[in-house]
């Protein structure tokens, strides 16, 4: 990529200079791209100008109503009746946002006013929609949310109101019209745009046309924030040299700052966060260390699969991660879709989703050429690095993103440690096949039964590191492109024995570590047994038991015919009976409950299991197991969800009873002098700053991302929602980052320090595998045999409490601790596996 006669120094500072260029290409590409579309208001700087002059726009809407109420009938009426069906702020973003999408193009005032009276309109519509069916109108929102365009989202709302029924006024042209032209005159007093005549034509053939245009003022600021931005942005890639370790003044990473951004070596938008950081940072050498180690490892681009993966992609083999190279083919247009109804309602329907599919795949498609491209540019380096940095719970993460050991699965593929260790033992050996097991999807049987898999496989194996392109079994695995990897470094180890050198991060991921750590931390014996903490020779699959129990209370209602479960999309009633016998035709399995559980632990509502559980039948329909009519979906969704998350509940009620406490302490700080803060076992101060800002989402009914601002304009409220919901995903997530660290520095202590780390997974050279396997335990079990991590939580907030405050915080004594014993983690072979 760079030039290798160069002095490394040199190659480093061209490197990072070439990332600040590619950074300027890409925010370029992006500002031509939404000014090509007229969507500035997409921008940086248009999401800049529409917050501005919302305020503004709004209060004049505000004042325009009251003096049209004062005044009555006449002149500036016309624009009331639709103007006054519409909440000023909202009136103002629909404003604001169609005229700065086009800010710098000169467009007709008349059609400018046209295009904002019809947005208005489809906002009043989806009023009325949210006010006769609360329960329907949020089914929509839902199903749009993966529509590409507003068109396509205005559409799905119109159809789905009128099936409804949903009645609305009608505004007249005149009406649109006239309240369009009211707010672009509200706009143009910002000193946004000005009115111009444009003339064309020459002689008795000229025209002149009212036209509105960008002030020169304007233009300006938008050039200079254009420039501004873009040096913002640098696409960070790997580095050349080992970046700089992070200092106790929290600076590291990559070498030139002044090329690529000055990074603190924590990720934060709040200062006070900031503060409490660079207090701890001489008393947290166990997080400075462990960060320092993971941006050290040395990694190389893996050449043979690098081949593999670019000659799939172009040849658009269809493997898990490559998206198709080609776009789904529309259905065939019905020949009399200008004069049938219902051919083109059908029409439309059948292509929804595949427009949906197609626009999905581009993004998809985007992430795969641009990891193959960068490492493309890496694949000739012996070592290549990741800096690294936290987020405000102490969670790590790489700075580049594509190719990245945190990435994908065709990005872990490709990355292998740049430096090669030998097996030396049969035990290694074992480790190494053990992570060719799991990578194929062969992940819930013993240790021993997955070593026995792969030896079953050898010749199978052989054949494919010889020619991947001709056998392709490889390509049925569930991380195929690191099963591949496996496959190249197996097939050497089969020709070569114990002396072949492992260059593969064998991972080790967790059982559900969220549920790991809750049923640690009361001693919760049942949910402890079901997510491995408990050795045994069976790996217990919580997923498959929480189905199991779902599937015992379905059987338990069969006899249920009287009790009412929803009505049909045609009206009929459903017993309980009835919708559980569906859901037994539908043969639920682990794949059933696996969302809900995965997201309980974070915090995830019976809305959010709803819409899992709802996304689960989708995919059961398009398979055509079972008969169901599309618009029964939800109520039989949300049937299922609540027994789903009943099952959930007898299956982790430990882990269920310390979120809710968690939930419960932090609605009292919500109400107390400042934000939330605690230290985790590692000494990283977390800090759960949720102010109530001007989050009021200024959006249309739809939710429609292409008319919609969130604000985060600070207020001196809390936002306790948020601060209620958001403790338990934080709580967990800061534990799972100081096990981490823990773990990193007993590896480290013996003899391991190239890592992986991917928040619950880790992974080492094949050589060190088993030793590492036991630090992971033996980290864990420290982790919570030296920390009595709800008692340490509890008694920091007390210290931020004032006294009255403090008598309400909920006492440990809410909680049930269990008599499991954490010893038994140390013998678990699937704790992490």
């Amino acid at each position: 990529m760079i030039n290798k006669n160069l002095p490394p120094e040199v190659r480093e500072k061209a490197l990072e200079t070439e990332m600040r260029g590619l950074g300027i290409l890409q925010y370029r590409r992006i500002v031509k791209r939404a000014r090509e579309r007229e969507r500035e208001g997409t921008t940086r700087h248009g999401l800049v100008l529409i917050k501005a002059a919302l305020d503004r726009v709004a209060n004049g809407i505000t004042s325009f109503l009251a003096e049209v109420n004062q005044s009555g009938r006449g002149a500036l009426a016309g624009s009331a009746p639709l103007l006054s069906r519409v909440d000023p702020r909202v009136a103002a973003l629909v404003g604001l946002r169609v005229v700065v999408d086009g800010i710098l193009v000169h467009r007709p005032v008349a059609a400018l006013a046209t295009e904002i009276g019809k947005r208005l309109e489809d906002e009043v519509r989806f009023q009325c929609f949210r006010a006769v069916s609360p329960l329907r109108f949020h089914r929509v929102k839902e199903e749009v949310k993966k529509a590409s365009t507003h068109r396509r989202k205005r559409t799905v709302g119109i159809f789905r109101a009128n099936r409804l029924g949903v009645d609305w006024p009608d505004f007249t042209i005149t009406e649109r019209v006239r309240a369009g032209m009211k707010l672009i005159e509200l706009i143009a007093g910002t000193g946004y745009i000005e009115l111009r005549v444009k003339s064309s034509g020459i002689g008795k053939k000229q025209k002149t046309q009212r036209v509105v245009r960008v002030t020169p003022k304007l233009k300006r600021w938008i050039a200079e924030q254009t420039a501004r931005c873009e040096v913002l942005c640098p696409r960070y890639l790997p580095s050349y040299l080992p970046p700089k370790p992070w200092n106790q003044g929290g600076r590291g990473g990559y070498h030139y700052p002044g090329i690529v951004g000055d990074h603190f070596f924590m990720k934060t938008h709040f200062s006070e966060h900031r503060k409490l950081v660079e207090r701890a940072l001489p008393s947290i050498p166990l997080v400075l260390g462990g960060l320092n180690v993971l941006q050290a490892t040395p990694w190389a681009v893996n050449q043979r699969v690098l081949e593999v993966a670019r000659a799939a992609w172009d040849a658009g083999l269809q493997i898990e991660g490559l998206p198709s190279r080609e776009d789904l083919p529309l259905p065939p247009r019905p020949y009399d879709i200008d004069t049938n109804d219902d051919a083109r309602r059908k029409w439309r329907r059948a292509t929804a989703p595949v427009w949906d599919y197609n626009s999905r795949a581009v993004a998809k498609r985007i992430l795969v050429a641009r990891t193959l491209w960068i490492a493309e540019q890496f694949v000739d380096e012996p070592t290549i690095y990741f800096p690294h940095q936290l987020d405000f719970r102490g969670r790590a993460y790489t700075l580049p993103s594509g190719l990245s050991p945190q990435g994908t699965d065709l990005a872990k593929g490709l990355l292998h440690f740049g430096e090669a260790v030998p097996l030396g033992d049969d035990v290694a050996a074992g480790w190494l096949a053990i992570h060719g097991a799991n990578s194929y999807g062969y992940d819930k049987a013993p240790l021993e039964e997955r070593i026995a898999y792969i030896e079953a496989m050898n010749e199978e194996i052989l054949a494919i590191a010889a020619e991947p392109l001709e056998h392709t079994s490889w390509t049925r695995a569930d991380a195929p492109f690191q099963f591949l990897a496996f496959c190249f470094e197996w097939a050497e180890y089969l020709r070569t024995g114990n002396t072949f050198a492992s260059r593969l991060a064998v991972a080790m991921d967790a059982s559900c570590s969220g549920i790991q750590h809750f049923s640690a931390m009361v001693r919760d014996e049942v949910g402890g047994a079901s997510v491995n903490l408990v050795g045994g020779d069976q790996k217990q699959d919580i997923y498959q038991r929480v189905c199991d129990r779902f599937i015992a209370l379905l059987r338990a209602e069969l006899a249920d015919t009287e009790t009412l479960a929803y009505q049909s999309a045609d009206g009929a009633p459903v017993s309980v009976a009835n919708a559980a016998r569906i859901w037994l035709s539908l043969k639920p399995d682990r794949t059933t409950t696996k969302a809900q559980v995965m997201t309980t632990p974070y915090g995830s509502t019976r809305n959010a299991h709803c819409r899992q559980t709802e996304d689960w039948l989708r995919e059961r329909r398009k398979l055509e197991i079972v008969e169901l009519p599309r618009d029964d979906l939800f109520p039989l969704a949300n049937f299922g969800a609540k027994r789903i998350n009943e099952a959930i509940g007898k299956e982790v009620e430990g882990a269920k009873k310390v979120m809710r406490w968690l939930q419960d302490c932090a609605s009292v700080m919500s109400q107390a002098p400042g934000y939330l803060h605690w230290r985790t076992p590692s000494g990283f101060p977390v800090y759960q700053h949720y102010s109530a800002t001007r989050k009021t989402q200024v959006r249309t009914a739809l939710g429609d991302t292409a008319i919609r601002l969130t604000f985060r304009e600070e207020t001196e409220r809390k936002d306790g929602r948020d601060m209620r919901m958001s403790i338990a995903p934080n709580f967990v997530h800061a534990l799972d980052a100081a096990h981490l660290f823990l773990t990193v520095d007993y590896a480290v202590a013996n003899g391991i320090s190239h890592l992986a780390a991917v928040h619950d997974s880790f992974g080492c050279h094949a050589a060190y595998a088993n030793k590492f396997a036991a630090i992971i335990r033996e980290a864990f079990v420290d982790l919570y045999e030296g920390h009595d991590v709800l008692t340490e939580f509890r008694d920091a907030l007390l210290a931020q409490l004032p006294p009255k405050l403090a008598k309400r915080l909920p006492a440990l004594s809410k909680l049930e601790f269990g008599t499991l014993d954490l010893n038994t983690v140390r013998k678990s072979q699937f704790f992490f596996s």
